[in-house]
C-alpha cells in the first residue's frame, strides 16, 4: 500500500485545491501506479546487482534507466501539471527499455518475463482510453517483435520453441484481456464523472434557486414591514381625525353663535332699541362664547401637535435628543383616538430630565407596535384594559422601559417565537406577524439595547427594554428599521 501522503507529494498543488474530484482521483492513480512500477523496477535492479556480485550488470543497467525514466515522468507531472501525455510518454519509452533489455535476456524465454508482465499490468490499468489502447498495442508490437526474433534465432534462450509459443500467447491474451478490462473500467470512471459532475451542477442549480427565494423572502418581508408602518401612521391619521373634528367643530359652531349674537347687537344698536341688560347678556355671551372657542381651538392644537411630533419622527428617521416623559406623551396622546374607542386607558411613569439622544421615529414605532399588540391580541373579550408605561434609569448612561397590560397574556410555550417575522396567532383576522419583529429589530439594532418578554402581575404580557440614553452610532439613518 502506497502511502497517500507519498502520492500527494507528487500530485500538482493545483491539482490539489483545484475542487475537481475527477481530476485529483485521475492524477492520484498515474502517481500511485508509476510509484509502484518504479518500486518493482528498483527491486529488480537491486536483485541483478547481487546476483551479479556487485560488477557490471546489463539488466541492472535496464532497469535502472527504466527507474530514472519513471522519476522524470513524476517530477515532469508534478512540475508541469499535465499528467495524460506524460503518462503515454513514460510507457512509449518504458516500451524501448523492456524491449530492448529482454531482447539481451533471451526475449521471451527470459526469466524476467513475469516481472515485465506484472509492470505492464499495474502500468495499463490507468489513463484514458486512447493512452490505454496506445500503451497496450506498443507492448504488443515489442513481444511480436520478440516473438519473432526468437523464432529467426536472433534471440538466445534455452526454452524450447513449444513453449516460447505458449508464452507468446499468453502474453497477448493477457494484454487484450488488460486493454478490455482497461477500457471498461475506464468508461465507469468517465460515468462517475459525468454522475458526479450532474451531481454538482444539480447542486449549484439548488443553491441559486435557494439564493433567489432567499432575496425574494428579504424584499417581502421589506415590503411587508414597510405596509405595516404606513398602516400604522393610517390608522393614527384616521383616528385624530375624528379627534380633532370634534373640537374643531365645537370652535366653528362657537364662531357662528358669535357671529351671529354679534349682528343682533348691531341691529339693535343701528334702530336703537337696544336695552343694557341685552347688552351685558350679549357681553357675557361672547365671553363664554370666547373661552369655549379658546379651550378647543387649544385642543385641537395640541392634538395635531401630538400627532405632528409622531408621524413626522416615523416618517423619517432622523436623529436628535428629544424627553423621554414629553415623547412618551405625544406617542400616546396621538394613540388616544385607537384607546378611547376600545375603552382602555394607559398609566405613564416616567421621571422629568430624562433626554435620549438617538432616532425618536423608532422610539415612537417600538412603543406604537406594542401598544397596537396589547389592542389586537390581549382583550379578546373586548373588555376594557389597563396598559401601563413605567420608565427608570439604570446608572447614568441607560434606561429601562417596562410595558405591560392586564390582558391575556402569551402562552409561555410562544415565547420563543413571539419575535420572529410573520409569527402571529391571529394569522386571518388581521394579524401580519411583524409588529413584535420590528420591536426586537428596532431595540437590538438601532437603539443598541435588548428587550424581552415577560409575564406581568395578573397573567398579562409584559416587555422589559433596556437601552442607552445614546443611540449607537451609525453610517446612515436607520430607515430601514422603520421601512422594513
Amino acid at each position: 500500500m502506497i502511502p497517500q501522503r507519498l502520492i500527494d507529494s507528487f500530485v500538482p498543488a493545483a491539482v490539489t485545491a483545484g475542487g475537481d474530484p475527477a481530476r485529483l482521483i485521475r492524477y492520484r492513480g498515474f502517481v500511485a501506479a508509476t510509484l509502484a512500477m518504479l518500486a518493482a523496477n528498483l527491486a529488480i535492479v537491486a536483485i541483478a546487482v547481487v546476483q551479479a556480485g556487485g560488477g557490471p550488470c546489463m539488466e541492472a543497467a535496464h532497469w535502472g534507466a527504466n527507474a530514472v525514466m519513471l522519476m522524470a515522468a513524476l517530477a515532469a507531472t508534478r512540475l508541469t501539471g499535465r499528467v495524460r501525455p506524460i503518462n503515454l510518454a513514460a510507457h512509449l519509452l518504458s516500451t524501448l527499455f523492456l524491449g530492448s533489455m529482454l531482447y539481451f535476456n533471451g526475449g521471451l524465454a527470459s526469466e524476467y518475463l513475469l516481472p515485465i508482465a506484472v509492470a505492464v499490468g499495474v502500468s495499463g490499468s490507468y489513463g484514458r482510453s486512447s493512452t490505454v489502447a496506445m500503451t497496450t498495442a506498443s507492448y504488443l508490437v515489442m513481444f511480436a517483435v520478440l516473438y519473432g526474433l526468437h523464432l529467426a534465432g536472433r534471440v538466445a534462450g534455452d526454452v524450447p520453441v513449444a513453449e516460447v509459443h505458449v508464452r507468446f500467447a499468453l502474453t497477448a491474451v493477457s494484454l487484450l484481456l488488460l486493454l478490455s478490462g482497461s477500457l471498461i473500467a475506464e468508461r465507469a470512471r468517465l460515468g462517475k464523472s459525468r454522475l458526479l459532475r450532474d451531481a454538482l451542477e444539480q447542486a449549484e442549480e439548488r443553491r441559486a434557486r435557494a439564493e433567489e427565494a432567499l432575496a425574494e423572502l428579504a424584499r417581502t418581508r421589506e415590503q411587508v414591514l414597510a405596509q405595516e408602518r404606513m398602516a400604522s401612521l393610517g390608522s393614527m391619521v384616521a383616528g385624530i381625525t375624528h379627534d380633532v373634528s370634534t373640537p374643531l367643530g365645537l370652535v366653528m359652531t362657537g364662531a357662528g353663535e358669535l357671529a351671529a349674537q354679534t349682528d343682533a347687537v348691531r341691529r339693535g344698536i343701528a334702530e336703537g332699541r337696544l336695552k343694557k341688560s341685552e347688552l351685558e347678556a350679549y357681553l357675557q355671551q361672547v365671553q363664554d362664547l370666547a373661552a369655549a372657542i379658546g379651550f378647543n381651538g387649544e385642543r385641537a392644537a395640541g392634538l395635531i401637535d401630538s400627532f405632528k411630533a409622531v408621524s413626522v419622527d416615523q416618517a423619517s428617521s432622523g436623529r436628535r435628543s428629544f424627553g423621554l416623559a414629553d415623547y412618551i406623551d405625544d406617542v400616546v396622546t396621538s394613540l388616544a383616538p385607537t384607546l378611547k374607542r376600545h375603552g382602555h386607558a394607559v398609566r405613564v411613569d416616567c421621571p422629568a430630565g430624562i433626554v435620549v439622544d438617538g432616532y425618536p421615529g423608532c422610539f415612537a414605532q417600538v412603543l406604537t407596535n406594542l401598544v397596537m399588540n396589547s389592542v389586537v391580541h390581549a382583550y379578546p373579550d373586548g373588555r376594557a384594559g389597563t396598559l401601563s408605561i413605567t420608565v427608570e434609569r439604570m446608572g447614568e448612561g441607560a434606561v429601562r422601559l417596562t410595558y405591560a397590560d392586564d390582558g391575556r397574556g402569551i402562552p409561555r410555550e410562544l415565547w420563543g417565537r413571539v419575535f420572529d417575522p410573520f409569527f402571529t396567532t391571529r394569522r386571518g383576522s388581521g394579524g401580519s406577524g411583524v409588529g413584535l419583529h420590528m420591536v426586537h429589530r428596532i431595540v437590538t439594532e438601532a437603539m443598541g439595547g435588548t428587550v424581552e418578554l415577560g409575564e406581568a402581575a395578573g397573567g398579562g404580557a409584559r416587555f422589559t427594554l433596556a437601552f442607552p440614553l445614546s443611540a449607537p452610532a451609525r453610517d446612515a439613518a436607520p430607515a430601514v428599521l422603520l421601512a422594513g
